[in-house]
């Protein structure tokens, strides 16, 4: 099975600089195999930011064709790079164009451009990009290796149940 990038939102209360509490909504794009994964790594990396209780009302298959992170400033926003790619069809032989999409993590659009193009320098195929955008998500957690992660989704099932049922013993 294959890991994809799934984008998440989380609703939660964070405590402010100034010791007030604000109710926040984000969302986030997570790599993982399963959304169970996806929710495991995602209170693993906000756990503690959140204060009192949490939702996680959505969670959706990204369809990214590239994210790329940045290593210079990762407070940088994340904007949505819309391209159109030319590929060779094999079966008919002729040239058909194929939209996609890329995350980029820059400091603005000028430098989402710049960015992606460094990237793909260096592509056979003819790309032309059709717009840039800034993406809602605040962050994006590549997937950890399957050891870590299994270890993780094992301790959280074995939590006690907090309602157990106890059934009389035969004798």
């Amino acid at each position: 099975m294959l890991r994809s990038w799934h984008e998440c939102r989380i609703r939660y209360d964070r405590q402010e600089e100034d010791g007030k509490i604000k109710k926040v909504s984000e969302s986030y794009l997570v790599e993982a195999l399963t959304y169970t994964e996806v929710e495991t790594r995602l209170f693993k990396e906000q756990g503690q930011n959140i204060h009192g209780e949490y939702l996680i009302p959505n969670i959706k298959r990204a369809r990214y064709s590239e994210v790329i992170p940045t290593e210079l400033n990762e407070d940088n926003p994340w904007f949505n790079c819309k391209y159109t790619m030319t590929i060779l069809n094999e079966v008919s032989g002729k040239e058909q164009k194929v939209a996609m999409t890329a995350l980029v993590q820059a400091e603005d659009c000028e430098d989402t451009l710049k960015r992606f193009g460094e990237y793909m320098r260096g592509t056979v195929s003819d790309i032309e990009i059709t717009s840039v955008s800034k993406s809602p998500i605040v962050a994006c957690y590549k997937a950890e290796d399957d050891a870590s992660v299994s270890a993780q989704i094992e301790a959280n099932s074995a939590l006690p149940d907090p309602n157990p049922v106890s059934t009389p013993s035969v004798e």
